[in-house]
C-alpha cells in the first residue's frame, strides 16, 4: 500500500514539470541558462526522494506501531527491510512517467495514471481476476521479493534500478530534443 500511495506521490511530482510546460511557466525558466535536463531532474530527483521517504515513512509508522503493540522492536526492523526492497519497483513506475513526459508529453499523464491503477489491480485483485503471468510481470511491485518471507534476490532489484536508469534517461533526452508545449 505504502508503495502504490509512493508511485501516486511520485507520478504527481513528474507530471508537475509537464503542467509548468503547458502552461507556459517553464518557458521563462528554460530561457535563462538553466538546462533542459537540470529542470526535468529537479523534478525526477523530488519524485524519486519523495517517493522513497513515502515508503520508508509508511513502513516504519508501520513497523513501530506493531513492535510497539507487542514490546519487541524486531518487527520494525524487519518492516523497514521489506520497505527498502521496495524502492526499486516504486522507482521504476515514477522512471515510465518520467520518458512519458520527455518523448510523449500528451499522453504522459494519461499514460502515467492510467499505470498507477494497473498497478492497483494487479496489488489488489491481481489474485480475485486470476491474471495470466505476463499481465502480473507488467507491474515492477510483482517482482518485489515478499521479505522477510522469501529471501531477497539482488538481481530482480538490480535490474528495476537499471530500467528506471534507462527510463530516466531516455525522458531527459527526449525532453531536450523536442520543443516546449505550450497551450
Amino acid at each position: 500500500m505504502s508503495a502504490l500511495i509512493a508511485v501516486g506521490f511520485g507520478l504527481s511530482a513528474v507530471l508537475r514539470a509537464h503542467g509548468e510546460e503547458t502552461a507556459g511557466r517553464a518557458e521563462p525558466v528554460l530561457a535563462t541558462p538553466t538546462a533542459r535536463s537540470a529542470w526535468l531532474g529537479s523534478h525526477v530527483a523530488v519524485a524519486l526522494a519523495g517517493g522513497a521517504a513515502a515508503v520508508l515513512a509508511g513502513a516504519a509508522g508501520t513497523g513501530i506501531t506493531y513492535a510497539v503493540s507487542i514490546s519487541d522492536p524486531a518487527p520494525a526492523w524487519r518492516t523497514l527491510e521489506a520497505a527498502v526492497a521496495y524502492l526499486p519497483a516504486t522507482w521504476l513506475a515514477i522512471a515510465v512517467a518520467v520518458a512519458g513526459v520527455g518523448l510523449v508529453p500528451r499522453l504522459a499523464a494519461p499514460m502515467a495514471w492510467t499505470y498507477l491503477g494497473y498497478l492497483s489491480l494487479v496489488a489488489f485483485l491481481g489474485d480475485s481476476f486470476d491474471l495470466p503471468g505476463w499481465a502480473r510481470s507488467l507491474s515492477p511491485l510483482d517482482h518485489t521479493p515478499r521479505t522477510p518471507l522469501e529471501e531477497v534476490a539482488v538481481l530482480p532489484l538490480a535490474v528495476m534500478v537499471a530500467l528506471a536508469v534507462v527510463a530516466v534517461a531516455a525522458g531527459l533526452a527526449g525532453l531536450r530534443s523536442r520543443d516546449i508545449e505550450t497551450v
